[in-house]
């Protein structure tokens, strides 16, 4: 059964806790390949000698993934939360561009929506709300937060202050992210209260349904966006109408239209039923800002010593379209006569061309149209045929490839 799905003759899988470690034997050779897209790894820590002599290849290659649903979840069974003026006042004091300018060096995207980025299945009409404290404050003072206090946050007239937690996994990228969250939604009179945690018992605290706002990303795939698990009332709430643990309706949110249109997403005969449920549901999770959409990416960075070889073929560039992780559908190999001839080369200095390349043959360009990143040039045959030639895709490979 198993026989030609791989190329390589072995796959080793290693654990390493700390990305950093898992860069450095990359880094050592002891690592075949390793991702690369977080901007840390692709700027300074990839500013080495093995990638400057041509020893470690470089890639962004642009997918046609769905988007990861990466946000905030709003647990609508929590006052104020159950205030849909409350919910769309804090989308607006969400400031994800200015994360996304400083921790991801502006390459990252604005996620725009739950299930972005399903074809036919998604609305490219709906976009996120922007970050802007007069749209935030006036959300705000509709839902009765119309009084400032000496702190600069907002109350009402029985006193109760605009004050919100939000649950995330703790570790120095998150942490930083919610810091600067938490000091821009204070410019809009919204204290967001930073709830870190370790990752299981954040996870525990959501399954719970004790968070108000929760920030995660659910694991998701094509060909069809998947609604019923995150909105169905079986999800929700138990027979005594309390919120129902151990369910992915992290909103707890139960109606009985989204009921009914998630139940057609799972039923639907047509292409049509389906697109129509799936725009619906779409429209109602932006309307009601149950879900607050944080950043997106479009493109996978990886890199690879030079003797790991991937497809350059017109049939497939680099890699499928639809794959969230390059190495997930196993098309590359090892060249056994590149990798002793890049061996022999460390050991005598000898250098290669240095390769840096973006594959985007099969990028779609977001609704709002943004440019590449400025660090990098769309590929061009001349710049793809500086590399070594490869070997056909299907030319069976010897050797193991290692990967973090």
């Amino acid at each position: 059964y198993y026989k030609y799905r791989f190329n390589p003759d072995k796959l080793v899988h290693k654990v390493v806790r700390n990305e950093n470690k898992a860069f450095e034997l990359f880094q050592a050779g002891e690592f075949d390949t390793a991702p690369i897209t977080l901007p840390e790894f692709w700027y300074e820590k990839s500013e080495i000698e093995p990638v400057y002599k041509g020893y470690i290849e470089r890639v962004t290659f642009y997918n046609r993934f769905p988007k990861v649903p990466r946000g905030l979840y709003t647990n609508v069974s929590k006052k104020p939360l159950d205030n849909r003026d409350v919910r769309i006042g804090i989308q607006h004091a969400l400031n994800w561009q200015k994360v996304i300018d400083i921790m991801f060096r502006g390459d990252y995207q604005r996620l725009n929506a739950f299930n972005e980025g399903y074809i036919n299945f998604s609305d490219p009409s709906i976009v996120a709300r922007p970050f802007s404290v007069s749209e935030a404050r006036a959300a705000f003072a509709r839902a009765g937060f119309t009084r400032e206090g000496n702190d600069g946050i907002l109350t009402r007239e029985d006193g109760t202050r605009l004050s919100i937690s939000a649950t995330y996994p703790a570790m120095p990228l998150y942490d930083r992210i919610f810091t600067i969250l938490r000091e821009e939604a204070r410019s809009c009179g919204f204290d967001l209260r930073l709830d870190g945690l370790e990752a299981t018992v954040a996870y525990k605290k959501e399954m719970q349904k004790q968070h108000e706002l929760a920030f995660g990303a659910w694991l998701i795939q094509p060909p069809v966006p998947d609604y019923h698990q995150f909105l169905h009332s079986t999800n929700a709430i138990d027979e005594k109408g309390n919120p129902k643990p151990q369910t992915n309706n992290l909103f707890v949110w139960h109606r009985p239209d989204t009921d009914v249109l998630s139940e057609k997403v799972r039923t639907a005969a047509t292409m049509e039923e389906l697109k129509d449920a799936a725009w619906k549901l779409q429209h109602i999770m932006h309307d009601e800002a149950i879900f607050a959409p944080a950043f997106a990416v479009d493109y996978v960075r990886i890199g690879s010593w030079r003797w790991v070889r991937w497809p350059d073929c017109p049939e497939t560039r680099f890699c499928p379209p639809v794959v969230y992780d390059p190495h997930e559908v196993f098309v590359f190999w090892i060249d056994e006569d590149i990798q002793e001839e890049t061996q022999a080369a460390r050991r005598s200095g000898q250098s290669f061309p240095e390769s840096t390349r973006v594959v985007d043959t099969y990028r779609t360009m977001p609704t709002a149209a943004e440019e590449p990143p400025a660090s990098e040039e769309p590929a061009t045959e001349e710049s793809e045929t500086e590399e070594e030639p490869e070997a056909p895709a299907e030319e069976p490979a010897t050797g193991e490839i290692e990967e973090p």
